[in-house]
């Protein structure tokens, strides 16, 4: 008996190759006490992003935004990544410094609380 025969089934196996990693973004809307605690819903959204961070490979994560009024959200959501697991040498947080805008009856923006995180698979 040959060795190709003995062993076909063993060098028929092909292990799965990994999931190739698309770049992807997320928006989103944290919401921070003042405390710096960060709501349930919150909480749900960014742990779906650290669930796609963690299939992926090779890649960098910039949690971001452009109105300053973000700052605490951006920090948040950094904060929260790592704590689900995302390395901290693939993250990067970037506030921005637009004024926040107020509408007409005082009531913030919603676009002053939106975040990005951005995943890079380079």
């Amino acid at each position: 008996m040959s060795i190709a025969i003995a062993f076909a089934a063993f060098l028929a196996f092909q292990p799965e190759a990994p999931a190739a990693c698309q770049p992807r973004q997320f928006v989103l809307y944290p919401t921070v006490s003042d405390e710096g605690a960060l709501d349930q819903e919150s909480k749900a959204a960014i742990d779906e992003v650290a669930t796609y961070v963690a299939s992926a490979s090779s890649l960098r994560v910039d949690v971001s935004s452009r109105r300053a009024s973000a700052r605490s959200g951006v920090y948040a959501v950094r904060d929260r990544l790592e704590e689900r697991g995302v390395s901290p040498d693939v993250l990067s947080a970037s506030p921005g410094n637009e004024q926040a805008m107020m509408m007409g009856d005082g009531v913030r923006e919603p676009l002053d609380r939106l975040v990005t995180v951005s995943v890079d698979c380079s």
